[in-house]
């Protein structure tokens, strides 16, 4: 009875010993079968690694950095054309945006509390002296009356003014702090935005300017 046993107990051992190399065998199989099907790697296919090389041209440039463009400068591929709007000035004369067809169009988000706006000024009257021809400014006052307008303006504003008394104008442009402006090209397309006060302000609308321009 016990010869039987012992026989049985090593027939269990051969077994298990078989099944465990068995499961050796395949499982260095299946690693060597992953690892030859792996595509193979090279330098140029090979993204965001250190010393890997450029798919680009040796004499690539970019056009945006090379024009010293700001990055708000919109490409032609993604303007959009601005929609018309009419406004009251401080004389209560309807203005609207498409009055200035043929031109460049500052539109200027603001309101007299806005310090950044007073700020920002400077620059847009050095604009407007240096590109008299085919530019223009339009101030939008946005959810004051027109007396506090004209309080903050003793001499009438520096460049054509309108009330967005109900601020639905600045509400259709999305407009959520000010100063905010948005340079309308002379076929009615956005060609640049600005959030907040630019120190190079003038430089950088000079530049889209000069741009749109060459590339009409």
């Amino acid at each position: 009875m016990k010869k039987d046993n012992k026989s049985f107990t090593l027939v269990w051992v051969v077994l298990l010993i078989l099944i465990f190399a068995v499961a050796i065998f395949l499982i260095v199989q299946f690693s060597n079968r992953s690892v030859a099907t792996m595509p193979p790697t090279s330098p140029d296919t090979t993204v965001n690694s250190p010393g890997a090389q450029s798919t680009q041209p040796d004499d690539f440039v970019d056009s945006r950095v090379a024009a010293n463009l700001p990055d708000e400068f919109i490409p032609k591929e993604n303007r959009q054309e601005v929609p018309d709007f009419t406004l009251p000035d401080l004389d209560q004369n309807s203005v609207s945006l498409s009055d200035f067809a043929g031109k460049f169009v500052l539109l200027d988000f603001t309101a007299t509390w806005c310090r950044w706006c007073e700020t920002q000024k400077p620059q847009i009257l050095e604009l407007m002296e240096q590109n008299q021809t085919d530019f223009t400014v339009l101030a939008i006052d946005v959810q004051e009356t027109e007396q506090e307008v004209r309080a903050h303006y003793p001499n009438g504003p520096e460049y054509p003014l309108v009330l967005d008394k109900d601020g639905s104008v600045n509400q259709m442009f999305g407009v959520r702090g000010f100063p905010f402006y948005l340079l309308v090209s002379p076929t009615g397309e956005a060609v640049y935005y600005q959030s907040g006060y630019k120190e190079d302000m003038t430089q950088r609308v000079n530049a889209v300017l000069e741009e749109v321009r060459k590339n009409r």
